[in-house]
């Protein structure tokens, strides 16, 4: 009996996921044939299956290979093994045993310590949707994230005779949940450095904003309903007024004219692009209640800010390390953040979250088409007269909210999937009342209706009420301006170490008799990439660059040759070229905001 060992192998890493084994679960250990290792399970209606451990005959050993391998089957334990000692270095194995009984029987009578080493970890669970709140952490994390294009499977022996329609479902969810994963990780460098310069030039605006710290779980049980402006808002938002004074009502940009005209006024309003189309479409000229709050990030249009009558919660954004960089420079705590994701939803959810409420509400939610592809948003927005752009390459199918299959997009997929998530790594409940669209996993479905009536029974603080309490962001401005200066010697002298680099890598000369001195000195490049990734502004603006590097780096079999060496030798040169250009725009941006910080100092 291995089970006291294999627990404690098993909670040595934190990645691991094991639910909780129901001892009626079926099938049933029957008996072990010891000569063959092969142990039965005898089901219900009395058929008996096989576990064997036998390595796939067409199986070749991958060490020169850099990858993600998702093995299906923790019985094959010997299989296992051999994956593990055969792998490269840097290959992720992660094991997925959807069957609890299988999972109990090799707790008790398989050697799994394997699973206390580095780079493997196991996911024993018998609820599919599961797999995307175990996912999450593990890509997100840089040793994992860099080998995202490049994923395999394998199945052990038994999985290769049966359960091929679950096994299909956990591969449709990881393709899913890899695909947004690589799409979230930034924007072109460009793009990025414009979020930069807004975030430093709306300083004063922070400094005004209500303090995030202070509202953390203000409303703890207390429900939000988000609205968002998917179709299946025409069938429900009637309901929406019999919400009002008993529930937070957290609105997206989009919606909120519509909402006006129905004589349900938002307690707030949520934005988080910065183009200025949200100010012209959203806030120009419009005539808001006072009564209204502003929630979004710094990269907004400044002159969203600056006109906007009510109060205003511009938050620090979770997931994104420029704003951990702001919160380090502002000496802010973790506190202030807020989970804000991708879309002005997120936004809207993640200030829900924030606030402790309980249950989330979600409604037109659909992140789906509607009855046809030309019917994208609710009625009563700006997208009656527009048609959202998408080509069928940016297409893709997900499980309805009523179950089958509905059109989705792969922006809309991304949306969906940061909801799961967020759910998941809080254990938050929401209840996904948008009667529509796409099934949004982890969350209850009920109708807006029944929800209302089961959970917005009391009256709540209003808003105003509670906000008089709440004070400003404190932020020294002297000691702001010193961390600026600090921050701008840093990027000088990582400039001129990266320069120095470049100009020895650039001159060297590749020869079949130097192959292995090259390829030692262009591996100095992997700690300035470390360096660059610790710290968050550099790590926010290269992101996308540092990774498709890291990709094409370990696409690369493992193997010295000139061609690799040179290959090589060519990616870095292309790599430092950008991060000088990038690192040196972020220094000018952080040293034109430090002047204007001293300017206002000495009025």
């Amino acid at each position: 009996m291995y089970i006291d060992t294999n627990i404690e192998d098993l909670t040595s890493n934190d990645f691991n996921w094991v639910a909780v084994h129901n001892s009626e679960l079926e099938p049933k250990f029957t008996y072990l044939d010891q000569a063959s290792r092969t142990a039965y399970f005898t089901y219900k209606n009395g058929e008996i299956r096989a576990l064997q451990d036998e390595l796939e005959s067409t199986y070749q050993k991958r060490v020169t290979h850099r990858e993600i391998l998702f093995v299906f089957g923790l019985y094959g334990i010997n299989e296992i093994n051999q994956l593990y000692q055969t792998k490269s270095k840097d290959t992720f194995i992660i094991v997925i045993e959807p069957n609890l009984s299988y999972f109990n029987y090799s707790l008790h009578y398989l050697n799994l310590s394997v699973f206390s080493k580095e780079k493997i970890c196991l996911f024993a669970d018998d609820q599919v949707d599961n797999i995307i709140s175990f996912l999450q952490p593990i890509l997100h994390d840089i040793t994992v994230a860099k080998l995202l294009k490049k994923v395999n499977f394998y199945f052990t022996s038994y999985y290769r005779q049966y359960d091929g329609e679950l096994i299909k479902k956990y591969i449709e969810l990881i393709r899913q949940t890899v695909t947004s994963t690589v799409r979230s990780f930034g924007n072109d460098i460009e793009d990025s450095l414009i979020g930069l310069k807004h975030n430093l030039k709306n300083l004063s605006y922070i400094l005004k904003s209500k303090n995030t710290t202070q509202l953390l779980n203000i409303y703890q049980n207390i429900p939000a309903i988000v609205v968002a402006a998917g179709p299946s808002l025409n069938k429900n938002i009637q309901h929406l007024k019999t919400a009002k004074g008993k529930a937070l009502i957290i609105a997206v940009d989009t919606i909120v004219e519509r909402l006006l005209r129905e004589e349900i006024t938002p307690d707030f309003i949520c934005s988080i692009e910065r183009v200025p189309e949200v100010y012209d479409y959203f806030y120009k000229d419009k005539k808001l209640a006072k009564e209204i709050t502003l929630v979004g990030p710094g990269v907004l249009d400044s002159r969203i800010f600056e006109e906007f009558k009510g109060a205003m919660i511009i938050p620090f954004r979770n997931e994104v390390a420029e704003t951990k960089w702001l919160q380090r420079i502002m000496k802010q705590p973790k506190s202030s953040g807020i989970s804000m994701g991708l879309s002005c939803a997120h936004v809207a959810f993640g200030l829900a979250d924030h606030f402790g409420c309980s249950p989330i509400i979600l409604i037109g939610q659909d992140l789906a088409y509607g009855e046809n592809e030309d019917e994208t948003h609710a009625a009563g927005t700006l997208y009656d007269s527009k048609t959202l752009n998408t080509q069928k390459r940016d297409q893709d199918f997900v499980e309805g909210y009523y179950g089958g299959k509905v059109l989705t997009t792969r922006i809309w997929l991304q949306f969906k999937t940061w909801f799961e998530k967020r759910i998941g790594e809080a254990g938050l409940k929401v209840i996904d009342a948008t009667e529509g669209g796409a099934r949004i996993y982890l969350t209850e479905r009920q109708s807006l209706k029944d929800s209302i009536e089961k959970y917005c029974t009391t009256k709540i603080i209003p808003i105003n009420e509670v906000f008089e309490k709440i004070g400003t962001y404190s932020i020294d401005k002297e000691k702001l301006k010193k961390t600026l200066e600090q921050e701008i010697k840093y990027y000088n002298d990582f400039l001129e170490n990266l320069i120095n680099y470049f100009n020895r890598i650039e001159k060297m000369d590749i020869t079949h008799d130097t192959l292995i001195k090259s390829n030692d000195q262009l591996s100095v490049v992997h700690y300035i990439v470390k360096d660059a990734m610790s710290n968050e502004l550099i790590m926010h603006n290269m992101q996308s660059t540092l990774l498709r590097y890291l990709w094409t780096h370990n696409s690369r079999e493992q193997i010295i040759s000139r061609e690799n060496v040179q290959a090589e030798k060519n990616e870095q040169i292309k790599l430092l070229g950008v991060m000088a250009r990038t690192i040196y725009e972020i220094k000018e941006l952080v040293k034109e905001a430090q002047q204007q910080l001293e300017k206002e100092l000495e009025k």
